[in-house]
């Protein structure tokens, strides 16, 4: 219900795109040298309470798929929340310098297979 905000320099970027009842989460976090976070609001019509969302793809992840140790790792499933208002949002924090997550609330999207 809130309009998008532009946020300061090297603050967490965050957007989704909606395909009927399915909701992707990219964020981004732009600075090159400092960890961030976030509360990023989600759909809370798609996304309902005690559901989550799981990470599809993680670019630190990508990089270094055998030796990745971090949080976020691809499969992983991150809580959707409620603030006291009925908004949305999942707790993102301490996403690495320079980098992405996706995140979707279809559970399959991560093993999807083209036509």
């Amino acid at each position: 219900g809130d309009s998008f905000d532009i946020l300061g320099p090297g603050e967490i970027m965050a957007w989704s795109r909606i395909l009927d009842d399915e909701e992707a989460l990219c964020v981004l976090n732009p600075h090159g040298t400092e960890a961030k976070g976030a509360d990023v609001t989600v759909d809370a019509q798609l996304n309902e309470p005690n559901s989550s969302m799981d990470v599809i793809l993680n670019t630190a992840q990508a990089a270094n798929p055998q030796g990745y140790t971090g949080s976020y790792a691809v499969g992983t499933r991150v809580p959707v929340l409620r603030a006291q208002d009925g908004r949305a949002y999942v707790e993102i924090r301490d996403l690495p310098p320079s980098e992405v997550l996706v995140l979707t609330n279809r559970p399959d999207a991560a093993g999807a297979v083209g036509p």
